[in-house]
């Protein structure tokens, strides 16, 4: 993520019962009104299923994570739990200070280095 000063999302979820009723929505407005106050770029780390919210609040893909991570010597019960999980696929996303993501007018980071947005 960024070397400066940052708001980072970290595990955003609205309960079933709760959802298709504005509810992350509102927490996406707080949590931006939050950084726009302070003057810093948000970043958070998506699932296939976020990634449509955090793109409609500003934020691009900035970066594809697959993690495969692997246990030795565990537990027939551990190994149920890592054959449901992984892989898995995170996608880094960022929002720029003080206003949503705009193509054709915010350079990514880390764009001198030749990445490109996803």
């Amino acid at each position: 993520m960024g070397q400066q000063p940052q708001v980072c999302l970290n595990i955003l979820f609205t309960h079933p019962d709760y959802r298709r009723q504005g509810i992350a929505n509102l927490m996406m407005e707080w949590g931006k009104k939050k950084a726009n106050e302070t003057g810093v770029e948000m970043w958070l780390d998506a699932t296939i299923y976020g990634i449509p919210l955090y793109k409609k609040h500003g934020f691009v893909v900035v970066n594809e994570n697959n993690m495969d991570p692997k246990s030795k010597n565990t537990s027939p019960d551990w190994q149920k739990i890592e054959s449901k999980l992984v892989p898995m696929v995170m996608w880094q996303m960022w929002r720029p200070v003080g206003h949503d993501y705009e193509g054709d007018k915010d350079e990514l980071p880390g764009a001198n280095t030749g990445k490109k947005e996803v």
